[in-house]
């Protein structure tokens, strides 16, 4: 079991992943979706304005604001964090998880 659905699982935190965003914001074809999915095609990374404003509407759920979130691969930049102070979003922890690339090999072969 991963260590975000170990946390989700026992203090019942919404998971929301930043890169399961941007993927379901593609397949279902909103705005946002459409102007990622031309960047990912041409190979270059979704600019931040895109991903703030996915991330901000999932936390702005009723579900993470009644329940508490994990953000997981986000924010990813300093300027990803300072748009969520902006925001007025504030995390009350982070946790930073170092691995090994090696560890992340062992874990992509498990699955």
């Amino acid at each position: 079991m991963s260590s975000n659905r170990h946390c989700n699982l026992q203090y019942g935190l919404v998971h929301i992943s930043a890169g399961d965003l941007l993927r379901a914001e593609i397949a279902t074809g909103t705005d946002n979706g459409k102007q990622a999915k031309e960047f990912m095609e041409k190979g270059k990374l979704v600019p931040d304005e895109i991903v703030v404003n996915m991330v901000k509407g999932r936390l702005l759920q009723p579900d993470a604001q009644e329940k508490g979130w994990l953000l997981d691969g986000y924010p990813r930049s300093y300027s990803q964090a300072m748009a969520l102070e902006t925001l007025g979003i504030r995390p009350d922890i982070f946790i930073l998880l170092d691995v090994s690339a090696r560890a992340q090999l062992c874990q992509i072969i498990d699955m």
